[in-house]
């Protein structure tokens, strides 16, 4: 009873919180039979409840058992029936290792009944540039589904894997990839000695093909930067509040960034660390003038600049009146929300799941509380009106706050370069230089790889 509840809020608080989750390869789930889903696990509690919110499907949860011991979170846990794991490095937090077995069987057993459950082979939430090793959890279920005679039907190992642009930051954007299915009894018979090894190095190895995974913190940052830059410096601007192109295309840009990177180590290792000695100049001027890459082509001249603030400036003042309005409503649970956000969020991987699961319990309440006022003092003409206007006023107020910040950052942007034209085109031509310089080299490596 209680999971449509947990899956029908998540359906609106995650796109509360980012601004766009793009979901690939969903038709590839099965819809019915034993599923066991495995994936990384870099966002905390996130992690699961995005799957759980984008599939239709019911998922049985689970989480570290240390979880149940939080005041508000272990009674949201037990109320959605959240198999707990009790993990060996949480033992001083008073997990006890000896009944992961009785976990292990539950998870089977729910498979046994044709559910889907959803793992983290990587055993804990972390914020590691690359995909941590896999631990043999999800294997050893399988194989012991089957062994148990597999009384549902043959199981389904689904592979899925995250790309968050920020995930601690509310309104960036987030991917969600679903991989093709392995068969649990194909494997088993084509792999009949394996004691769980080579299905958990498969398995890592397609959750890797669906994320991205960097060899350290500078890597990310410079190549999740080089591929905001090809993509600024490849296309004109789009319009405020248009998306130039899906998260999972970044990401796979990012993806070929990385293995032409690679490449480019083994054959001319000089060039190479002439190259993002080059990128890292170019992102060092655009982050000391507080702009972005995208900003360098924006189109100049009076008649684009009076368009666009003719256009934005009408655009804001339209909607202030209704954005006004629902932040007026939204304020006071907005900021209780950040308090327990800043008392509980003890790491980057936790922010945003405790402004989600916190907003569970904050916003309810409020709207709750602010319709009972609003039938107390008003008449009940204006009071169903109050009442009705609660959530879309609130949509509206984000998206017009979405918007208007854009248009001022894009203005500020587009003020700060004007300032500075020759060091504008400069770097303008540097950004084009660069692309050149990298689809040569990808020529190169294209023809030297090439099979003859």
């Amino acid at each position: 009873m209680i999971y449509p509840i947990f899956r029908t809020y998540f359906r609106f608080a995650l796109p509360a919180f980012y601004r766009e989750i793009e979901v690939v390869g969903k038709a590839r789930v099965p819809s019915q039979g034993p599923l066991l889903l495995v994936g990384n696990h870099n966002n905390a509690f996130l992690d699961p409840i995005m799957v759980a919110a984008e599939l239709d499907r019911p998922i049985q949860l689970t989480a570290k058992s240390t979880l149940a011991r939080m005041p508000i979170v272990g009674r949201l846990m037990r109320a959605a029936g959240v198999i707990l794991l009790h993990r060996e490095q949480d033992r001083a937090e008073g997990a006890d290792p000896r009944r992961n077995l009785e976990a292990l069987d539950a998870i089977v057993e729910r498979l046994g009944q044709g559910a889907a459950v959803c793992i983290f082979p990587e055993g804990r939430s972390h914020g590691e540039p690359g995909l941590a090793r896999f631990k043999r959890g999800a294997a050893r279920i399988a194989f012991d589904y089957l062994e148990a005679g597999a009384v549902a039907g043959d199981l389904w190992i689904q592979p899925f894997g995250y790309w968050f642009e920020d995930k601690a930051k509310r309104r960036s954007r987030a991917c969600l990839a679903f991989g093709e299915p392995v068969s649990a009894s194909a494997w088993r018979a084509a792999h009949p000695e394996d004691r769980g090894l080579e299905l958990t190095r498969e398995l890592e190895a397609q959750v890797a093909a669906l994320t991205l995974s960097f060899d350290s913190q500078a890597d990310r940052l410079r190549l999740s930067a080089l591929a905001e830059l090809l993509e600024a410096a490849s296309r004109t601007p789009v319009p405020i509040g248009v998306n130039a192109a899906p998260p999972s295309r970044h990401v796979q840009l990012i993806r070929r960034l990385i293995e032409g990177r690679a490449a480019l180590q083994a054959r001319d290792a000089v060039r190479l660390e002439a190259m993002e000695h080059r990128c890292d100049a170019l992102r060092a001027q655009l982050d000391a003038l507080g702009v972005g890459a995208e900003d360098l082509y924006l189109t100049r001249g009076g008649a684009a600049s009076l368009g666009f603030v003719a256009r934005e400036g009408l655009l804001a003042l339209a909607g202030l009146p209704a954005a006004a309005w629902g932040a007026l409503i939204w304020a006071t649970p907005f900021w209780l929300t950040r308090q327990l956000v800043r008392r509980f969020g003890r790491s980057e991987e936790e922010l945003a799941s405790w402004a989600v699961f916190g907003a569970f319990l904050i916003y309810p309440v409020w709207a709750l509380v602010a319709c009972g006022l609003a039938w107390w003092w008003l008449r009940p003409g204006l009071a169903l009106a109050v009442s009705l206007s609660l959530l879309p006023a609130g949509g509206f107020a984000q998206a017009w706050l979405d918007h208007v910040g854009a248009a001022a950052r894009r203005a500020r942007a587009y003020l700060r370069l004007g300032r500075q034209p020759r060091r504008r085109e400069a770097m303008a031509d540097e950004g084009r230089a660069i692309l050149a310089a990298l689809l040569e080299l990808a020529t190169e490596i294209d023809a030297t790889t090439r099979p003859r």
